[in-house]
């Protein structure tokens, strides 16, 4: 891939300079895999193995659809990567959209024509019918009971589209400002804008205005994947679902690189200050990923000695009553705390990273049996003793007002 970075008579170009470029080239890919956002996909480690799936997919095809594209066997195997991705976590269909516009881009020399719009719908087709057949054998696995029904899957539905968009207008402001409260104020901002500035300098006078158009295509192509996707399924704009938001990033360094080689030096100060800029913003990203991650650590200890806290409690009332414990329940008191606020390097992110285990019902129970090494009977608590708890708001745990035997069975409120 790197040759079609190469001016047209590559002798001009030292192998020093290659590997320099190279390298700036490496800083925009790698923050597509490395960035702030992916902090969320390690909260969710049973997700691992999809989105090594999703990520690999995404990339795959893009390169065997629009490499050989006389084969038509390569776009029915891009196809069926794509389904892979589909199936896996189809938020990644995004980067494949990027990946593919930019390939398209460099083997048009960056001129918008008739050639290159029937290229992009060639790529597009495999992508929406992916999506499609997603939604089709999801469908039909629910019908016949193999999967629940309601799955986070993308579905054909429109309602509520203009509240959505609204809200995603709405949205840009936190996203670009702060990163959703995962990166330090106005840093994603001033990076986006100083890379459309440079590349700006570096293709003033010398591209058509056709190829603006193009360049904005590029840069908005895979957000449009990743908001019709949010638009479709209705979830929340959350950091896992905006992983892909940093192709623009890329596109945008990429293209400075582009477009500043083929000048033979005249605009390299302008690359290397990109290139130094976007390492610095590269790194700020990695930062974050680490105080997540420890974020994430602190969480789960803390969660383990709560956890050992409760089964103490419950070992010696089983001691003392002769009898041994079958079943809990969970519920929550009047204000359930989400996150352990005071141990946390992150409190401006309010969604699953750092989330406590007992903060969502799908790992309250999990979290419990594997911490406690047992595997009890999960009952609803019931309602006379929920409402009594209802009235409470704990701050900190209190085995004693906090836990409620009843024979065999535990009832735990979560403060």
């Amino acid at each position: 891939m790197y040759n079609n970075y190469c001016v047209e008579d590559k002798s001009k170009i030292n192998l020093e300079e290659k590997v320099h470029i190279l390298c700036i080239i490496e800083l925009g890919t790698i923050i597509l895999f490395a960035n702030s956002f992916v902090s969320e996909w390690i909260w969710f480690s049973l997700a691992y193995v999809q989105w090594i799936f999703s990520v690999f997919g995404s990339v795959y095809a893009a390169i065997i659809i629009t490499r050989n594209r006389n084969q038509v066997k390569n776009w029915f195997l891009g196809l069926l990567w794509l389904v892979v991705v589909a199936g896996t976590y189809q938020i990644m269909i995004a980067d494949y959209v990027y990946f593919v516009m930019f390939f398209i881009f460099i083997d048009m020399k960056g001129r918008w024509s008739i050639e290159s719009f029937w290229l992009i719908v060639r790529a597009a087709v495999p992508a929406i019918l992916s999506i499609v057949l997603n939604i089709v054998f999801t469908n039909l696995l629910s019908a016949f009971g193999v999967v629940p029904g309601g799955v986070g899957r993308m579905k054909l539905t429109f309602s509520g589209v203009w509240k959505r968009l609204w809200e995603i207008f709405v949205f840009q402001k936190k996203l670009w400002i702060d990163g959703i409260g995962l990166l330090p104020k106005y840093s994603p901002f001033v990076c986006l804008l100083v890379l459309m500035v440079i590349l700006s300098l570096v293709t003033y006078k010398k591209v058509h205005f056709l190829t603006y158009f193009y360049i904005f295509l590029l840069c908005i192509s895979g957000q449009g994947v990743m908001y019709m996707a949010q638009i479709m399924s209705g979830t929340g704009m959350n950091a896992r679902m905006l992983v892909p938001i940093y192709g623009t990033y890329a596109i945008l360094l990429w293209l400075i690189c582009y477009y500043a080689s083929s000048e033979l030096g005249k605009y390299n100060i302008y690359r290397n200050f990109a290139g130094s800029m976007f390492a610095a913003f590269l790194v700020v990203n990695i930062v974050s990923i680490y105080l997540n991650t420890m974020d994430a650590i602190k969480t789960n200890t803390i969660d383990k000695f709560y956890i050992d806290e409760i089964l103490a409690h419950i070992e010696d009332y089983e001691r003392r009553q002769n009898t041994k414990i079958m079943s809990v329940g969970f519920c929550r008191d009047a204000n359930l705390t989400y996150k352990y606020y005071d141990y946390i390097n992150n409190r401006n992110y309010h969604d699953a990273i750092a989330y406590r285990a007992f903060a969502t019902d799908w790992s309250d129970y999990t979290a419990f049996c594997f911490y406690s090494n047992r595997k009890l009977e999960r009952i609803d608590v019931p309602e006379q003793i929920k409402n009594d708890f209802a009235y409470h708001d704990w701050i900190a745990p209190d085995m004693e007002k906090q836990i409620v035997f009843e024979e065999n069975k535990v009832y735990i409120c979560i403060y």
